[in-house]
């Protein structure tokens, strides 16, 4: 399913450690068309017909099939362990069983309103969204890149809290936005970096989710 431009690349220790510091500088790497025409075709469809299902939901179907592939478990643990490399820490496989998914829609079509993507944090080693269907305008990843960390954590989970109940305060403090269009991979840290979606005005949003949860 995945296009043969990344699967070129998936035994590549360099790609990873490149991929990571785009991630610590920017909060964010893309990687366009990522899966072929054929695979993003079969996803489609499924996401189509499991919208605002979840990992329970998906069992047997071509995301479950994505999510847990041998193809994307290298490519989450590359990363990963590039990650581990970066932040000192010992490296342990990525557990295919933990790999939750789901394919979150919003729909703003005849005039229905939507709602945000809370702003939050994820449990997780590494995070994917994969764009499939997207507006014109809006929809995309807001991120505050790597603002967890080990130091302040108290301050950091109060300022968090802030940033999450006040949308003024979000316009003004330094983010990033992830615009991306069907068929682009989205990978970044969750756990790091605060992170939501906000309403869309028109149009459809339906995007994968992957993470690598703990």
């Amino acid at each position: 399913m995945i296009n043969t431009l990344y699967l070129s690349k998936i035994h590549d220790e360099r790609w990873y450690a490149e991929m990571v510091k785009e991630i610590w500088d920017r909060g964010y790497v893309m990687l366009p068309q990522f899966l072929s025409k054929e695979g993003f075709e079969l996803l489609s469809t499924a996401a189509r017909a499991l919208c605002n299902k979840k990992s329970a939901d998906l069992e047997g179907s071509a995301g479950a099939e994505l999510a847990r592939s041998t193809e994307v478990m290298t490519i989450f643990n590359g990363l990963y362990k590039a990650r581990c490399e970066k932040e000192g820490v010992g490296y342990v496989p990525i557990d295919p069983k933990k790999q939750m998914m789901g394919f979150p829609y919003k729909d703003a079509r005849d005039g229905k309103k939507t709602k945000e993507t809370e702003y939050h944090y994820d449990g997780a080693y590494v995070n994917a969204t994969l764009a499939i269907v997207m507006p014109e305008t809006g929809g995309e990843l807001i991120a505050f890149p790597n603002l967890r960390t080990s130091k302040n954590a108290l301050l950091i989970k109060i300022f968090s809290r802030a940033l999450r109940h006040l949308p003024f305060l979000r316009q003004v403090v330094p983010h990033v936005i992830a615009r991306s269009t069907p068929n682009d991979l989205c990978l970044f840290f969750g756990d790091r970096t605060f992170h939501g979606v906000e309403p869309i005005g028109s149009g459809e949003r339906l995007i994968m989710t992957i993470n690598a949860h703990w």
